[in-house]
């Protein structure tokens, strides 16, 4: 344990220093992680399989729905289509991505589609997620 001021001063910058390098490595592993699943689970795909087993880990390929606004719709116009219609309670005072994520794919499960006055402010695709867990 440091004993004096600058020890202890000089141990949190170290620290400090530690823990950003350590949260950039994790970023880094994360986008390189997130660009080899897409490939990944494609490739999986592709030969039909949908589970394996490696490393003492299990790798399943599962597809998952996702719901979310277009990338060149502004946030308001979609809220206020949504103000217009049944699904105003997920307005406040904007729209939770996640709500309106698990929201419109119930929708879509029970509908079989996007409200109509949604689809032009609404993107809709298929999300390939590779989950692992232990054997």
């Amino acid at each position: 344990m440091p004993s004096s001021l600058i020890d202890l001063q000089r141990r949190y910058v170290a620290l400090h220093q530690q823990i950003k390098d350590l949260e950039q490595q994790a970023k880094d592993a994360q986008a390189e992680k997130d660009e080899l699943e897409e490939t990944l689970a494609e490739q999986m795909g592709m030969i039909g399989q949908k589970s394996t087993q490696v490393d003492g880990m299990r790798l399943t390929v599962r597809v998952t729905p996702r719901i979310g606004k277009r990338g060149d719709v502004p946030m308001e116009d979609l809220c206020r289509a949504l103000e217009n219609t049944e699904f105003a309670f997920l307005v406040k005072p904007a729209v939770n991505a996640m709500t309106l994520q698990a929201s419109m794919k119930e929708i879509v499960e029970e509908r079989g589609g996007l409200p109509e006055e949604l689809v032009p402010l609404l993107r809709q695709w298929d999300q390939n997620v590779v989950a692992v867990t232990k054997t």
